[in-house]
Parts: C-alpha cells; sequence; structure tokens
C-alpha cells in the first residue's frame, strides 16, 4: 500500500474469483483463484487500487462480533481469514465487531516481532 494504515482505518476491497480448481487428493478442497481491488485508506481525491492474483486452498470466516474465535482462526491450517464485518454480523451488532477486530488487530501488532 503506498499509505501507512492504522487501527480504526477503513478498510475496502473488491474480490472477483477468476478461477476454480477442484483438488483430485482432497476433495472437499480446492483452488482458488481471485482477483482483490484494495481500497485503503481512502484519499480525498479518489480510491487507490491495487490488484493481486493470490491462489488460496482455504478460505475462513470469522464472524467479527465473535472475539473469541480470532485466536483459533490464526491457529488453523487456513491460509485466509476474513473477519466478516457484513452478512454474519447483525446489524446492531456491527460497532462492536468493528472495535473487537481493531482490538484483536491491534494486540496482535504489539505482540509482533516486527513491530516497535
Amino acid at each position: 500500500m503506498p499509505e501507512p494504515v492504522f487501527i480504526g482505518d477503513t478498510m475496502r476491497a473488491e474480490t472477483e474469483v477468476t478461477a476454480l480448481k477442484e483438488s483430485r487428493s482432497r476433495p472437499e478442497a480446492g483452488i482458488v483463484t481471485f482477483t482483490q481491488r484494495d481500497r485503503l485508506p481512502m484519499p480525498a481525491d479518489g480510491v487507490i487500487e491495487e490488484e493481486a492474483r493470490k491462489k488460496v486452498r482455504s478460505l475462513l470466516f470469522v464472524p467479527g462480533d465473535r472475539s473469541e474465535r480470532f485466536e483459533k482462526a490464526a491457529a488453523s491450517a487456513t491460509n485466509a481469514i476474513i473477519l466478516d464485518l457484513e452478512d454474519s454480523v447483525a446489524p446492531e451488532r456491527k460497532a462492536f465487531a468493528r472495535e473487537a477486530i481493531a482490538q484483536w488487530l491491534g494486540s496482535r501488532a504489539l505482540a509482533s516481532p516486527s513491530s516497535g
């Protein structure tokens, strides 16, 4: 990203699945190829877009208001964790979910040996 990201920033992205490949050895798994357009932070003059292409075998969606599940998800063997603020969180719990995710990400950043 061209600018730093801080706790409390709003992150926006669009993800488009461009290909699916089934696994012959693991029928419950596969490879998803997608294009992601990140838009963060949102500048006053428009949108910053960067495209990334990644192959992911598994995505784990965790409701943003279920903070007790965050560490377990991070310790799992999944390729990507999505802390969901949309469909899995009731409208009245979205503010709580945003705060829970910000706190958890902040605590992981502080605990990271590469920080500071």
